[in-house]
């Protein structure tokens, strides 16, 4: 409601925008789209669009769970996440990306994630114990 009346105060010619720019610590282009806000949509312009409503990326809506008795039947058994992404596209017409395919697929045990590899720290080779000393290589 601050960023409402300030912004009404700047329509109305109180303030200018510079002034506006130090209360709200934006750019004069984000004062600009909240003006335009304002006066389009009045306040309620300024609530989050999925204030109310269920997430996009809830792992408990209908289409996960589709999703997930879909990939654990018997004929995607062995696929991987690029190939069943893929073959869920040509048959289903569903659409999801391999790597969070590929996190599904894991979260539900259908896929072993690759171990990390480990470093191999090699020794550095140790100094020559003589001064000068000149280590020849036959090439042949």
């Amino acid at each position: 409601m601050n960023k409402v009346r300030i912004i009404q105060k700047l329509i109305d010619n109180k303030i200018n925008i510079k002034d506006v720019c130090d209360a709200l610590s934006c750019s004069e282009r984000t004062v600009y789209r909240y003006k335009s806000t304002l006066i389009n949509e009045g306040p309620p312009g300024f609530i989050h669009g999925l204030k109310g409503k269920v997430s996009n990326h809830n792992p408990y809506s209908s289409k996960h769970q589709d999703l997930d008795r879909i990939i654990t039947q018997n004929k995607f058994i062995g696929f991987g996440p690029t190939f069943l992404s893929e073959k869920l596209l040509e048959i289903y017409g569903f659409y999801i990306n391999k790597e969070s395919l590929r996190k599904r697929m894991i979260r539900l045990g259908l896929w072993l994630p690759k171990p990390k590899k480990t470093v191999v720290k090699r020794k550095k080779r140790e100094r020559s114990k003589s001064f000068g000393l000149l280590i020849q290589i036959d090439g042949s």
